[in-house]
């Protein structure tokens, strides 16, 4: 098969890629290329936005790739965890912690997740505003806490949030083409090892509570414990924790964030959906049993993952020379696919600037390349925890809006942030609107 190749020489492309990089890829996706080839001296980077070339990438030859320098970057952050970790280790620790997120074993979480929604939603009043994305990250936090860590950032836990919410700030504003340069990657390092000095002293207390009292706990840390005993060191499994939490944490709450934002745009959607929370659930809360029968609702939240994913941007390092097409890619250029541009491209979507649930029916998703959509990466680093994200995307978005209609501010003007996850660059206000 041909592609559609563009190729881009000199400081100015890179300068252009590495400063809006959202901005490169969409329009890369409006004017249907397939792989842009950028190169400054040493240094190369190929994007790459068709669903074979991405497939080629992430799943047929994935053992040719590791995730390159920008993840390498991080592991001051990360350690040895799932995100950062390369061959033997990274594989030998996925086989270890998948279990843990089967979707029969995660079911447990549903309760809680519902739970933490409806507790926050009592906080809430009529007409009241509120910044959507501060409410969604605040509700987040405590899910994530409570199902990772049997910590409740309501209560007495707060230094374990403190903690894991200082990490989350450094990793969200990290940007990848810093390991391209030594200086900035020296800073980051410098104060990456400050913050993980922090996080390791809590989690030390948080492991050595849950092995000196485990019936107390039911959580995924409890879990993992189980699984391992004491066959996975303790700075590993503090590694695994931490990054599970960074992981979920902003990804979620960044979701159900563009989910009320899109849902304000399009009331129709809104109604259809609360429709269907009515019709299945009447005046009870949720269940982990009731997902399959929220469909519309489940569609709705894939449709968010589509327009606004949450990890807009995977990067690839071949090991060696690999061909990309027919283009000659060298060992050690940085291959960078984004979900974001390749879910808006209309030679794979249907009207693909639109907000339409429906078109996650079964026949029009038979209808798609595979890798068209792929807000959680794929293959062996594809993202573990798909089916507790989901679940808690649909969940907490029906918690809420069986009993709310938030209404959009006037006068906003809503931009991006693309950084490690694609958030909205101020917040988002709301007037709360009680059914």
């Amino acid at each position: 098969m041909s592609y559609q190749v563009e190729h881009a020489e000199g400081l100015l492309s890179f300068l252009r890629f590495g400063r809006n990089r959202l901005h490169f890829v969409a329009g890369m996706a409006r004017r249907g290329i397939d792989v842009s080839a950028l190169r400054m001296g040493s240094k190369r980077i190929y994007v790459i936005n068709h669903p074979d070339l991405i497939r080629d990438v992430l799943v047929t030859h994935e053992s040719s790739f590791t995730k390159g320098a920008g993840l390498e970057a991080m592991k001051p952050i990360f350690g040895e965890g799932l995100l950062t970790s390369e061959g033997e280790l990274h594989g030998s620790q996925r086989r270890l912690v998948q279990p843990v997120f089967q979707h029969g074993r995660i079911a447990r979480f549903g309760a809680t997740m519902v739970q933490c929604a409806e507790a926050h939603q009592q906080r809430w009043a009529d007409g009241q505003q509120v910044a959507m994305d501060l409410e969604m990250m605040q509700l987040s936090l405590r899910v994530l806490g409570l199902t990772l860590l049997g910590a409740d950032s309501d209560g007495a836990d707060k230094n374990v949030s403190q903690a894991l919410i200082l990490a989350y700030s450094l990793f969200t504003g990290f940007n990848p083409m810093v390991a391209l340069f030594a200086p900035a990657r020296k800073r980051f390092e410098r104060r990456a090892a400050f913050v993980r000095s922090q996080v390791d002293r809590v989690l030390t207390k948080v492991i050595d509570e849950h092995r000196r009292n485990p019936e107390a706990y039911s959580d995924v840390l409890s879990m993992l414990l189980e699984s391992f005993g004491d066959s996975m060191p303790e700075h590993q499994l503090r590694d695994e924790v931490l990054t599970l939490f960074l992981a979920g944490y902003g990804t979620s709450s960044i979701a159900l964030t563009w989910a009320w934002f899109l849902l304000a745009l399009h009331p129709d959607v809104g109604r259809r959906m609360q429709a269907e929370l009515d019709a299945v659930l009447g005046k009870s809360l949720p269940t982990f049993e009731h997902l399959p029968q929220l469909e519309y609702t489940g569609w709705v939240f894939r449709e968010v993952l589509r327009l606004y994913p949450p990890a807009w941007m995977i990067a690839r390092e071949p090991i060696a020379p690999y061909m990309l097409g027919e283009i000659a890619v060298p060992a050690g250029s940085m291959i960078t696919m984004s979900s974001y541009a390749t879910q808006r491209d209309s030679r794979f979507w249907q009207k693909p600037e639109d907000f339409d649930p429906e078109r996650w029916q079964p026949v029009g998703q038979r209808s798609r390349p595979q890798f068209a959509y792929f807000p959680f990466g794929a293959a062996s680093r594809s993202c573990m925890g798909e089916h507790f994200a989901i679940m808690q995307g649909v969940l907490v978005l029906a918690t809420l809006a069986q009993q709310w209609s938030p209404a959009l501010l006037d006068g906003q003007q809503v931009e991006l942030r693309p950084q490690i996850t694609l958030r909205p660059k101020e917040s988002i206000h709301f007037s709360l609107k009680r059914r």
